[in-house]
């Protein structure tokens, strides 16, 4: 079950981002737990901005640093997965 508030909040933090950076939440959603480093989501994203595009996803508590790797916040993990989907 959606809870509406937190995925309006969500969805509309989504649509403040830019391409590149919903690109790398859409790589993360499809990792599910899994983390990636920068130079897989480089490899895969083909962006060569990611630092600073990491460092804005995880100042907004969208993504999580876990030493050299990053996954997707656990409490916006399922809300993530879902907007990004549709």
């Amino acid at each position: 079950m959606s809870n509406e508030p937190d995925d309006a909040r969500i969805e509309a933090e989504l649509r403040s981002l830019d391409p590149g950076a919903r690109n790398v939440l859409a790589v993360l959603a499809v990792c599910g737990r899994a983390s990636l480093s920068v130079e897989e989501l480089g490899e895969i994203t083909e962006q060569s901005d990611l630092p600073l595009t990491l460092a804005e996803l995880e100042r907004r508590g969208l993504v999580i640093r876990d030493g050299d790797r990053f996954s997707l916040a656990p409490p916006e993990r399922e809300p993530l997965k879902r907007l990004l989907a549709s």
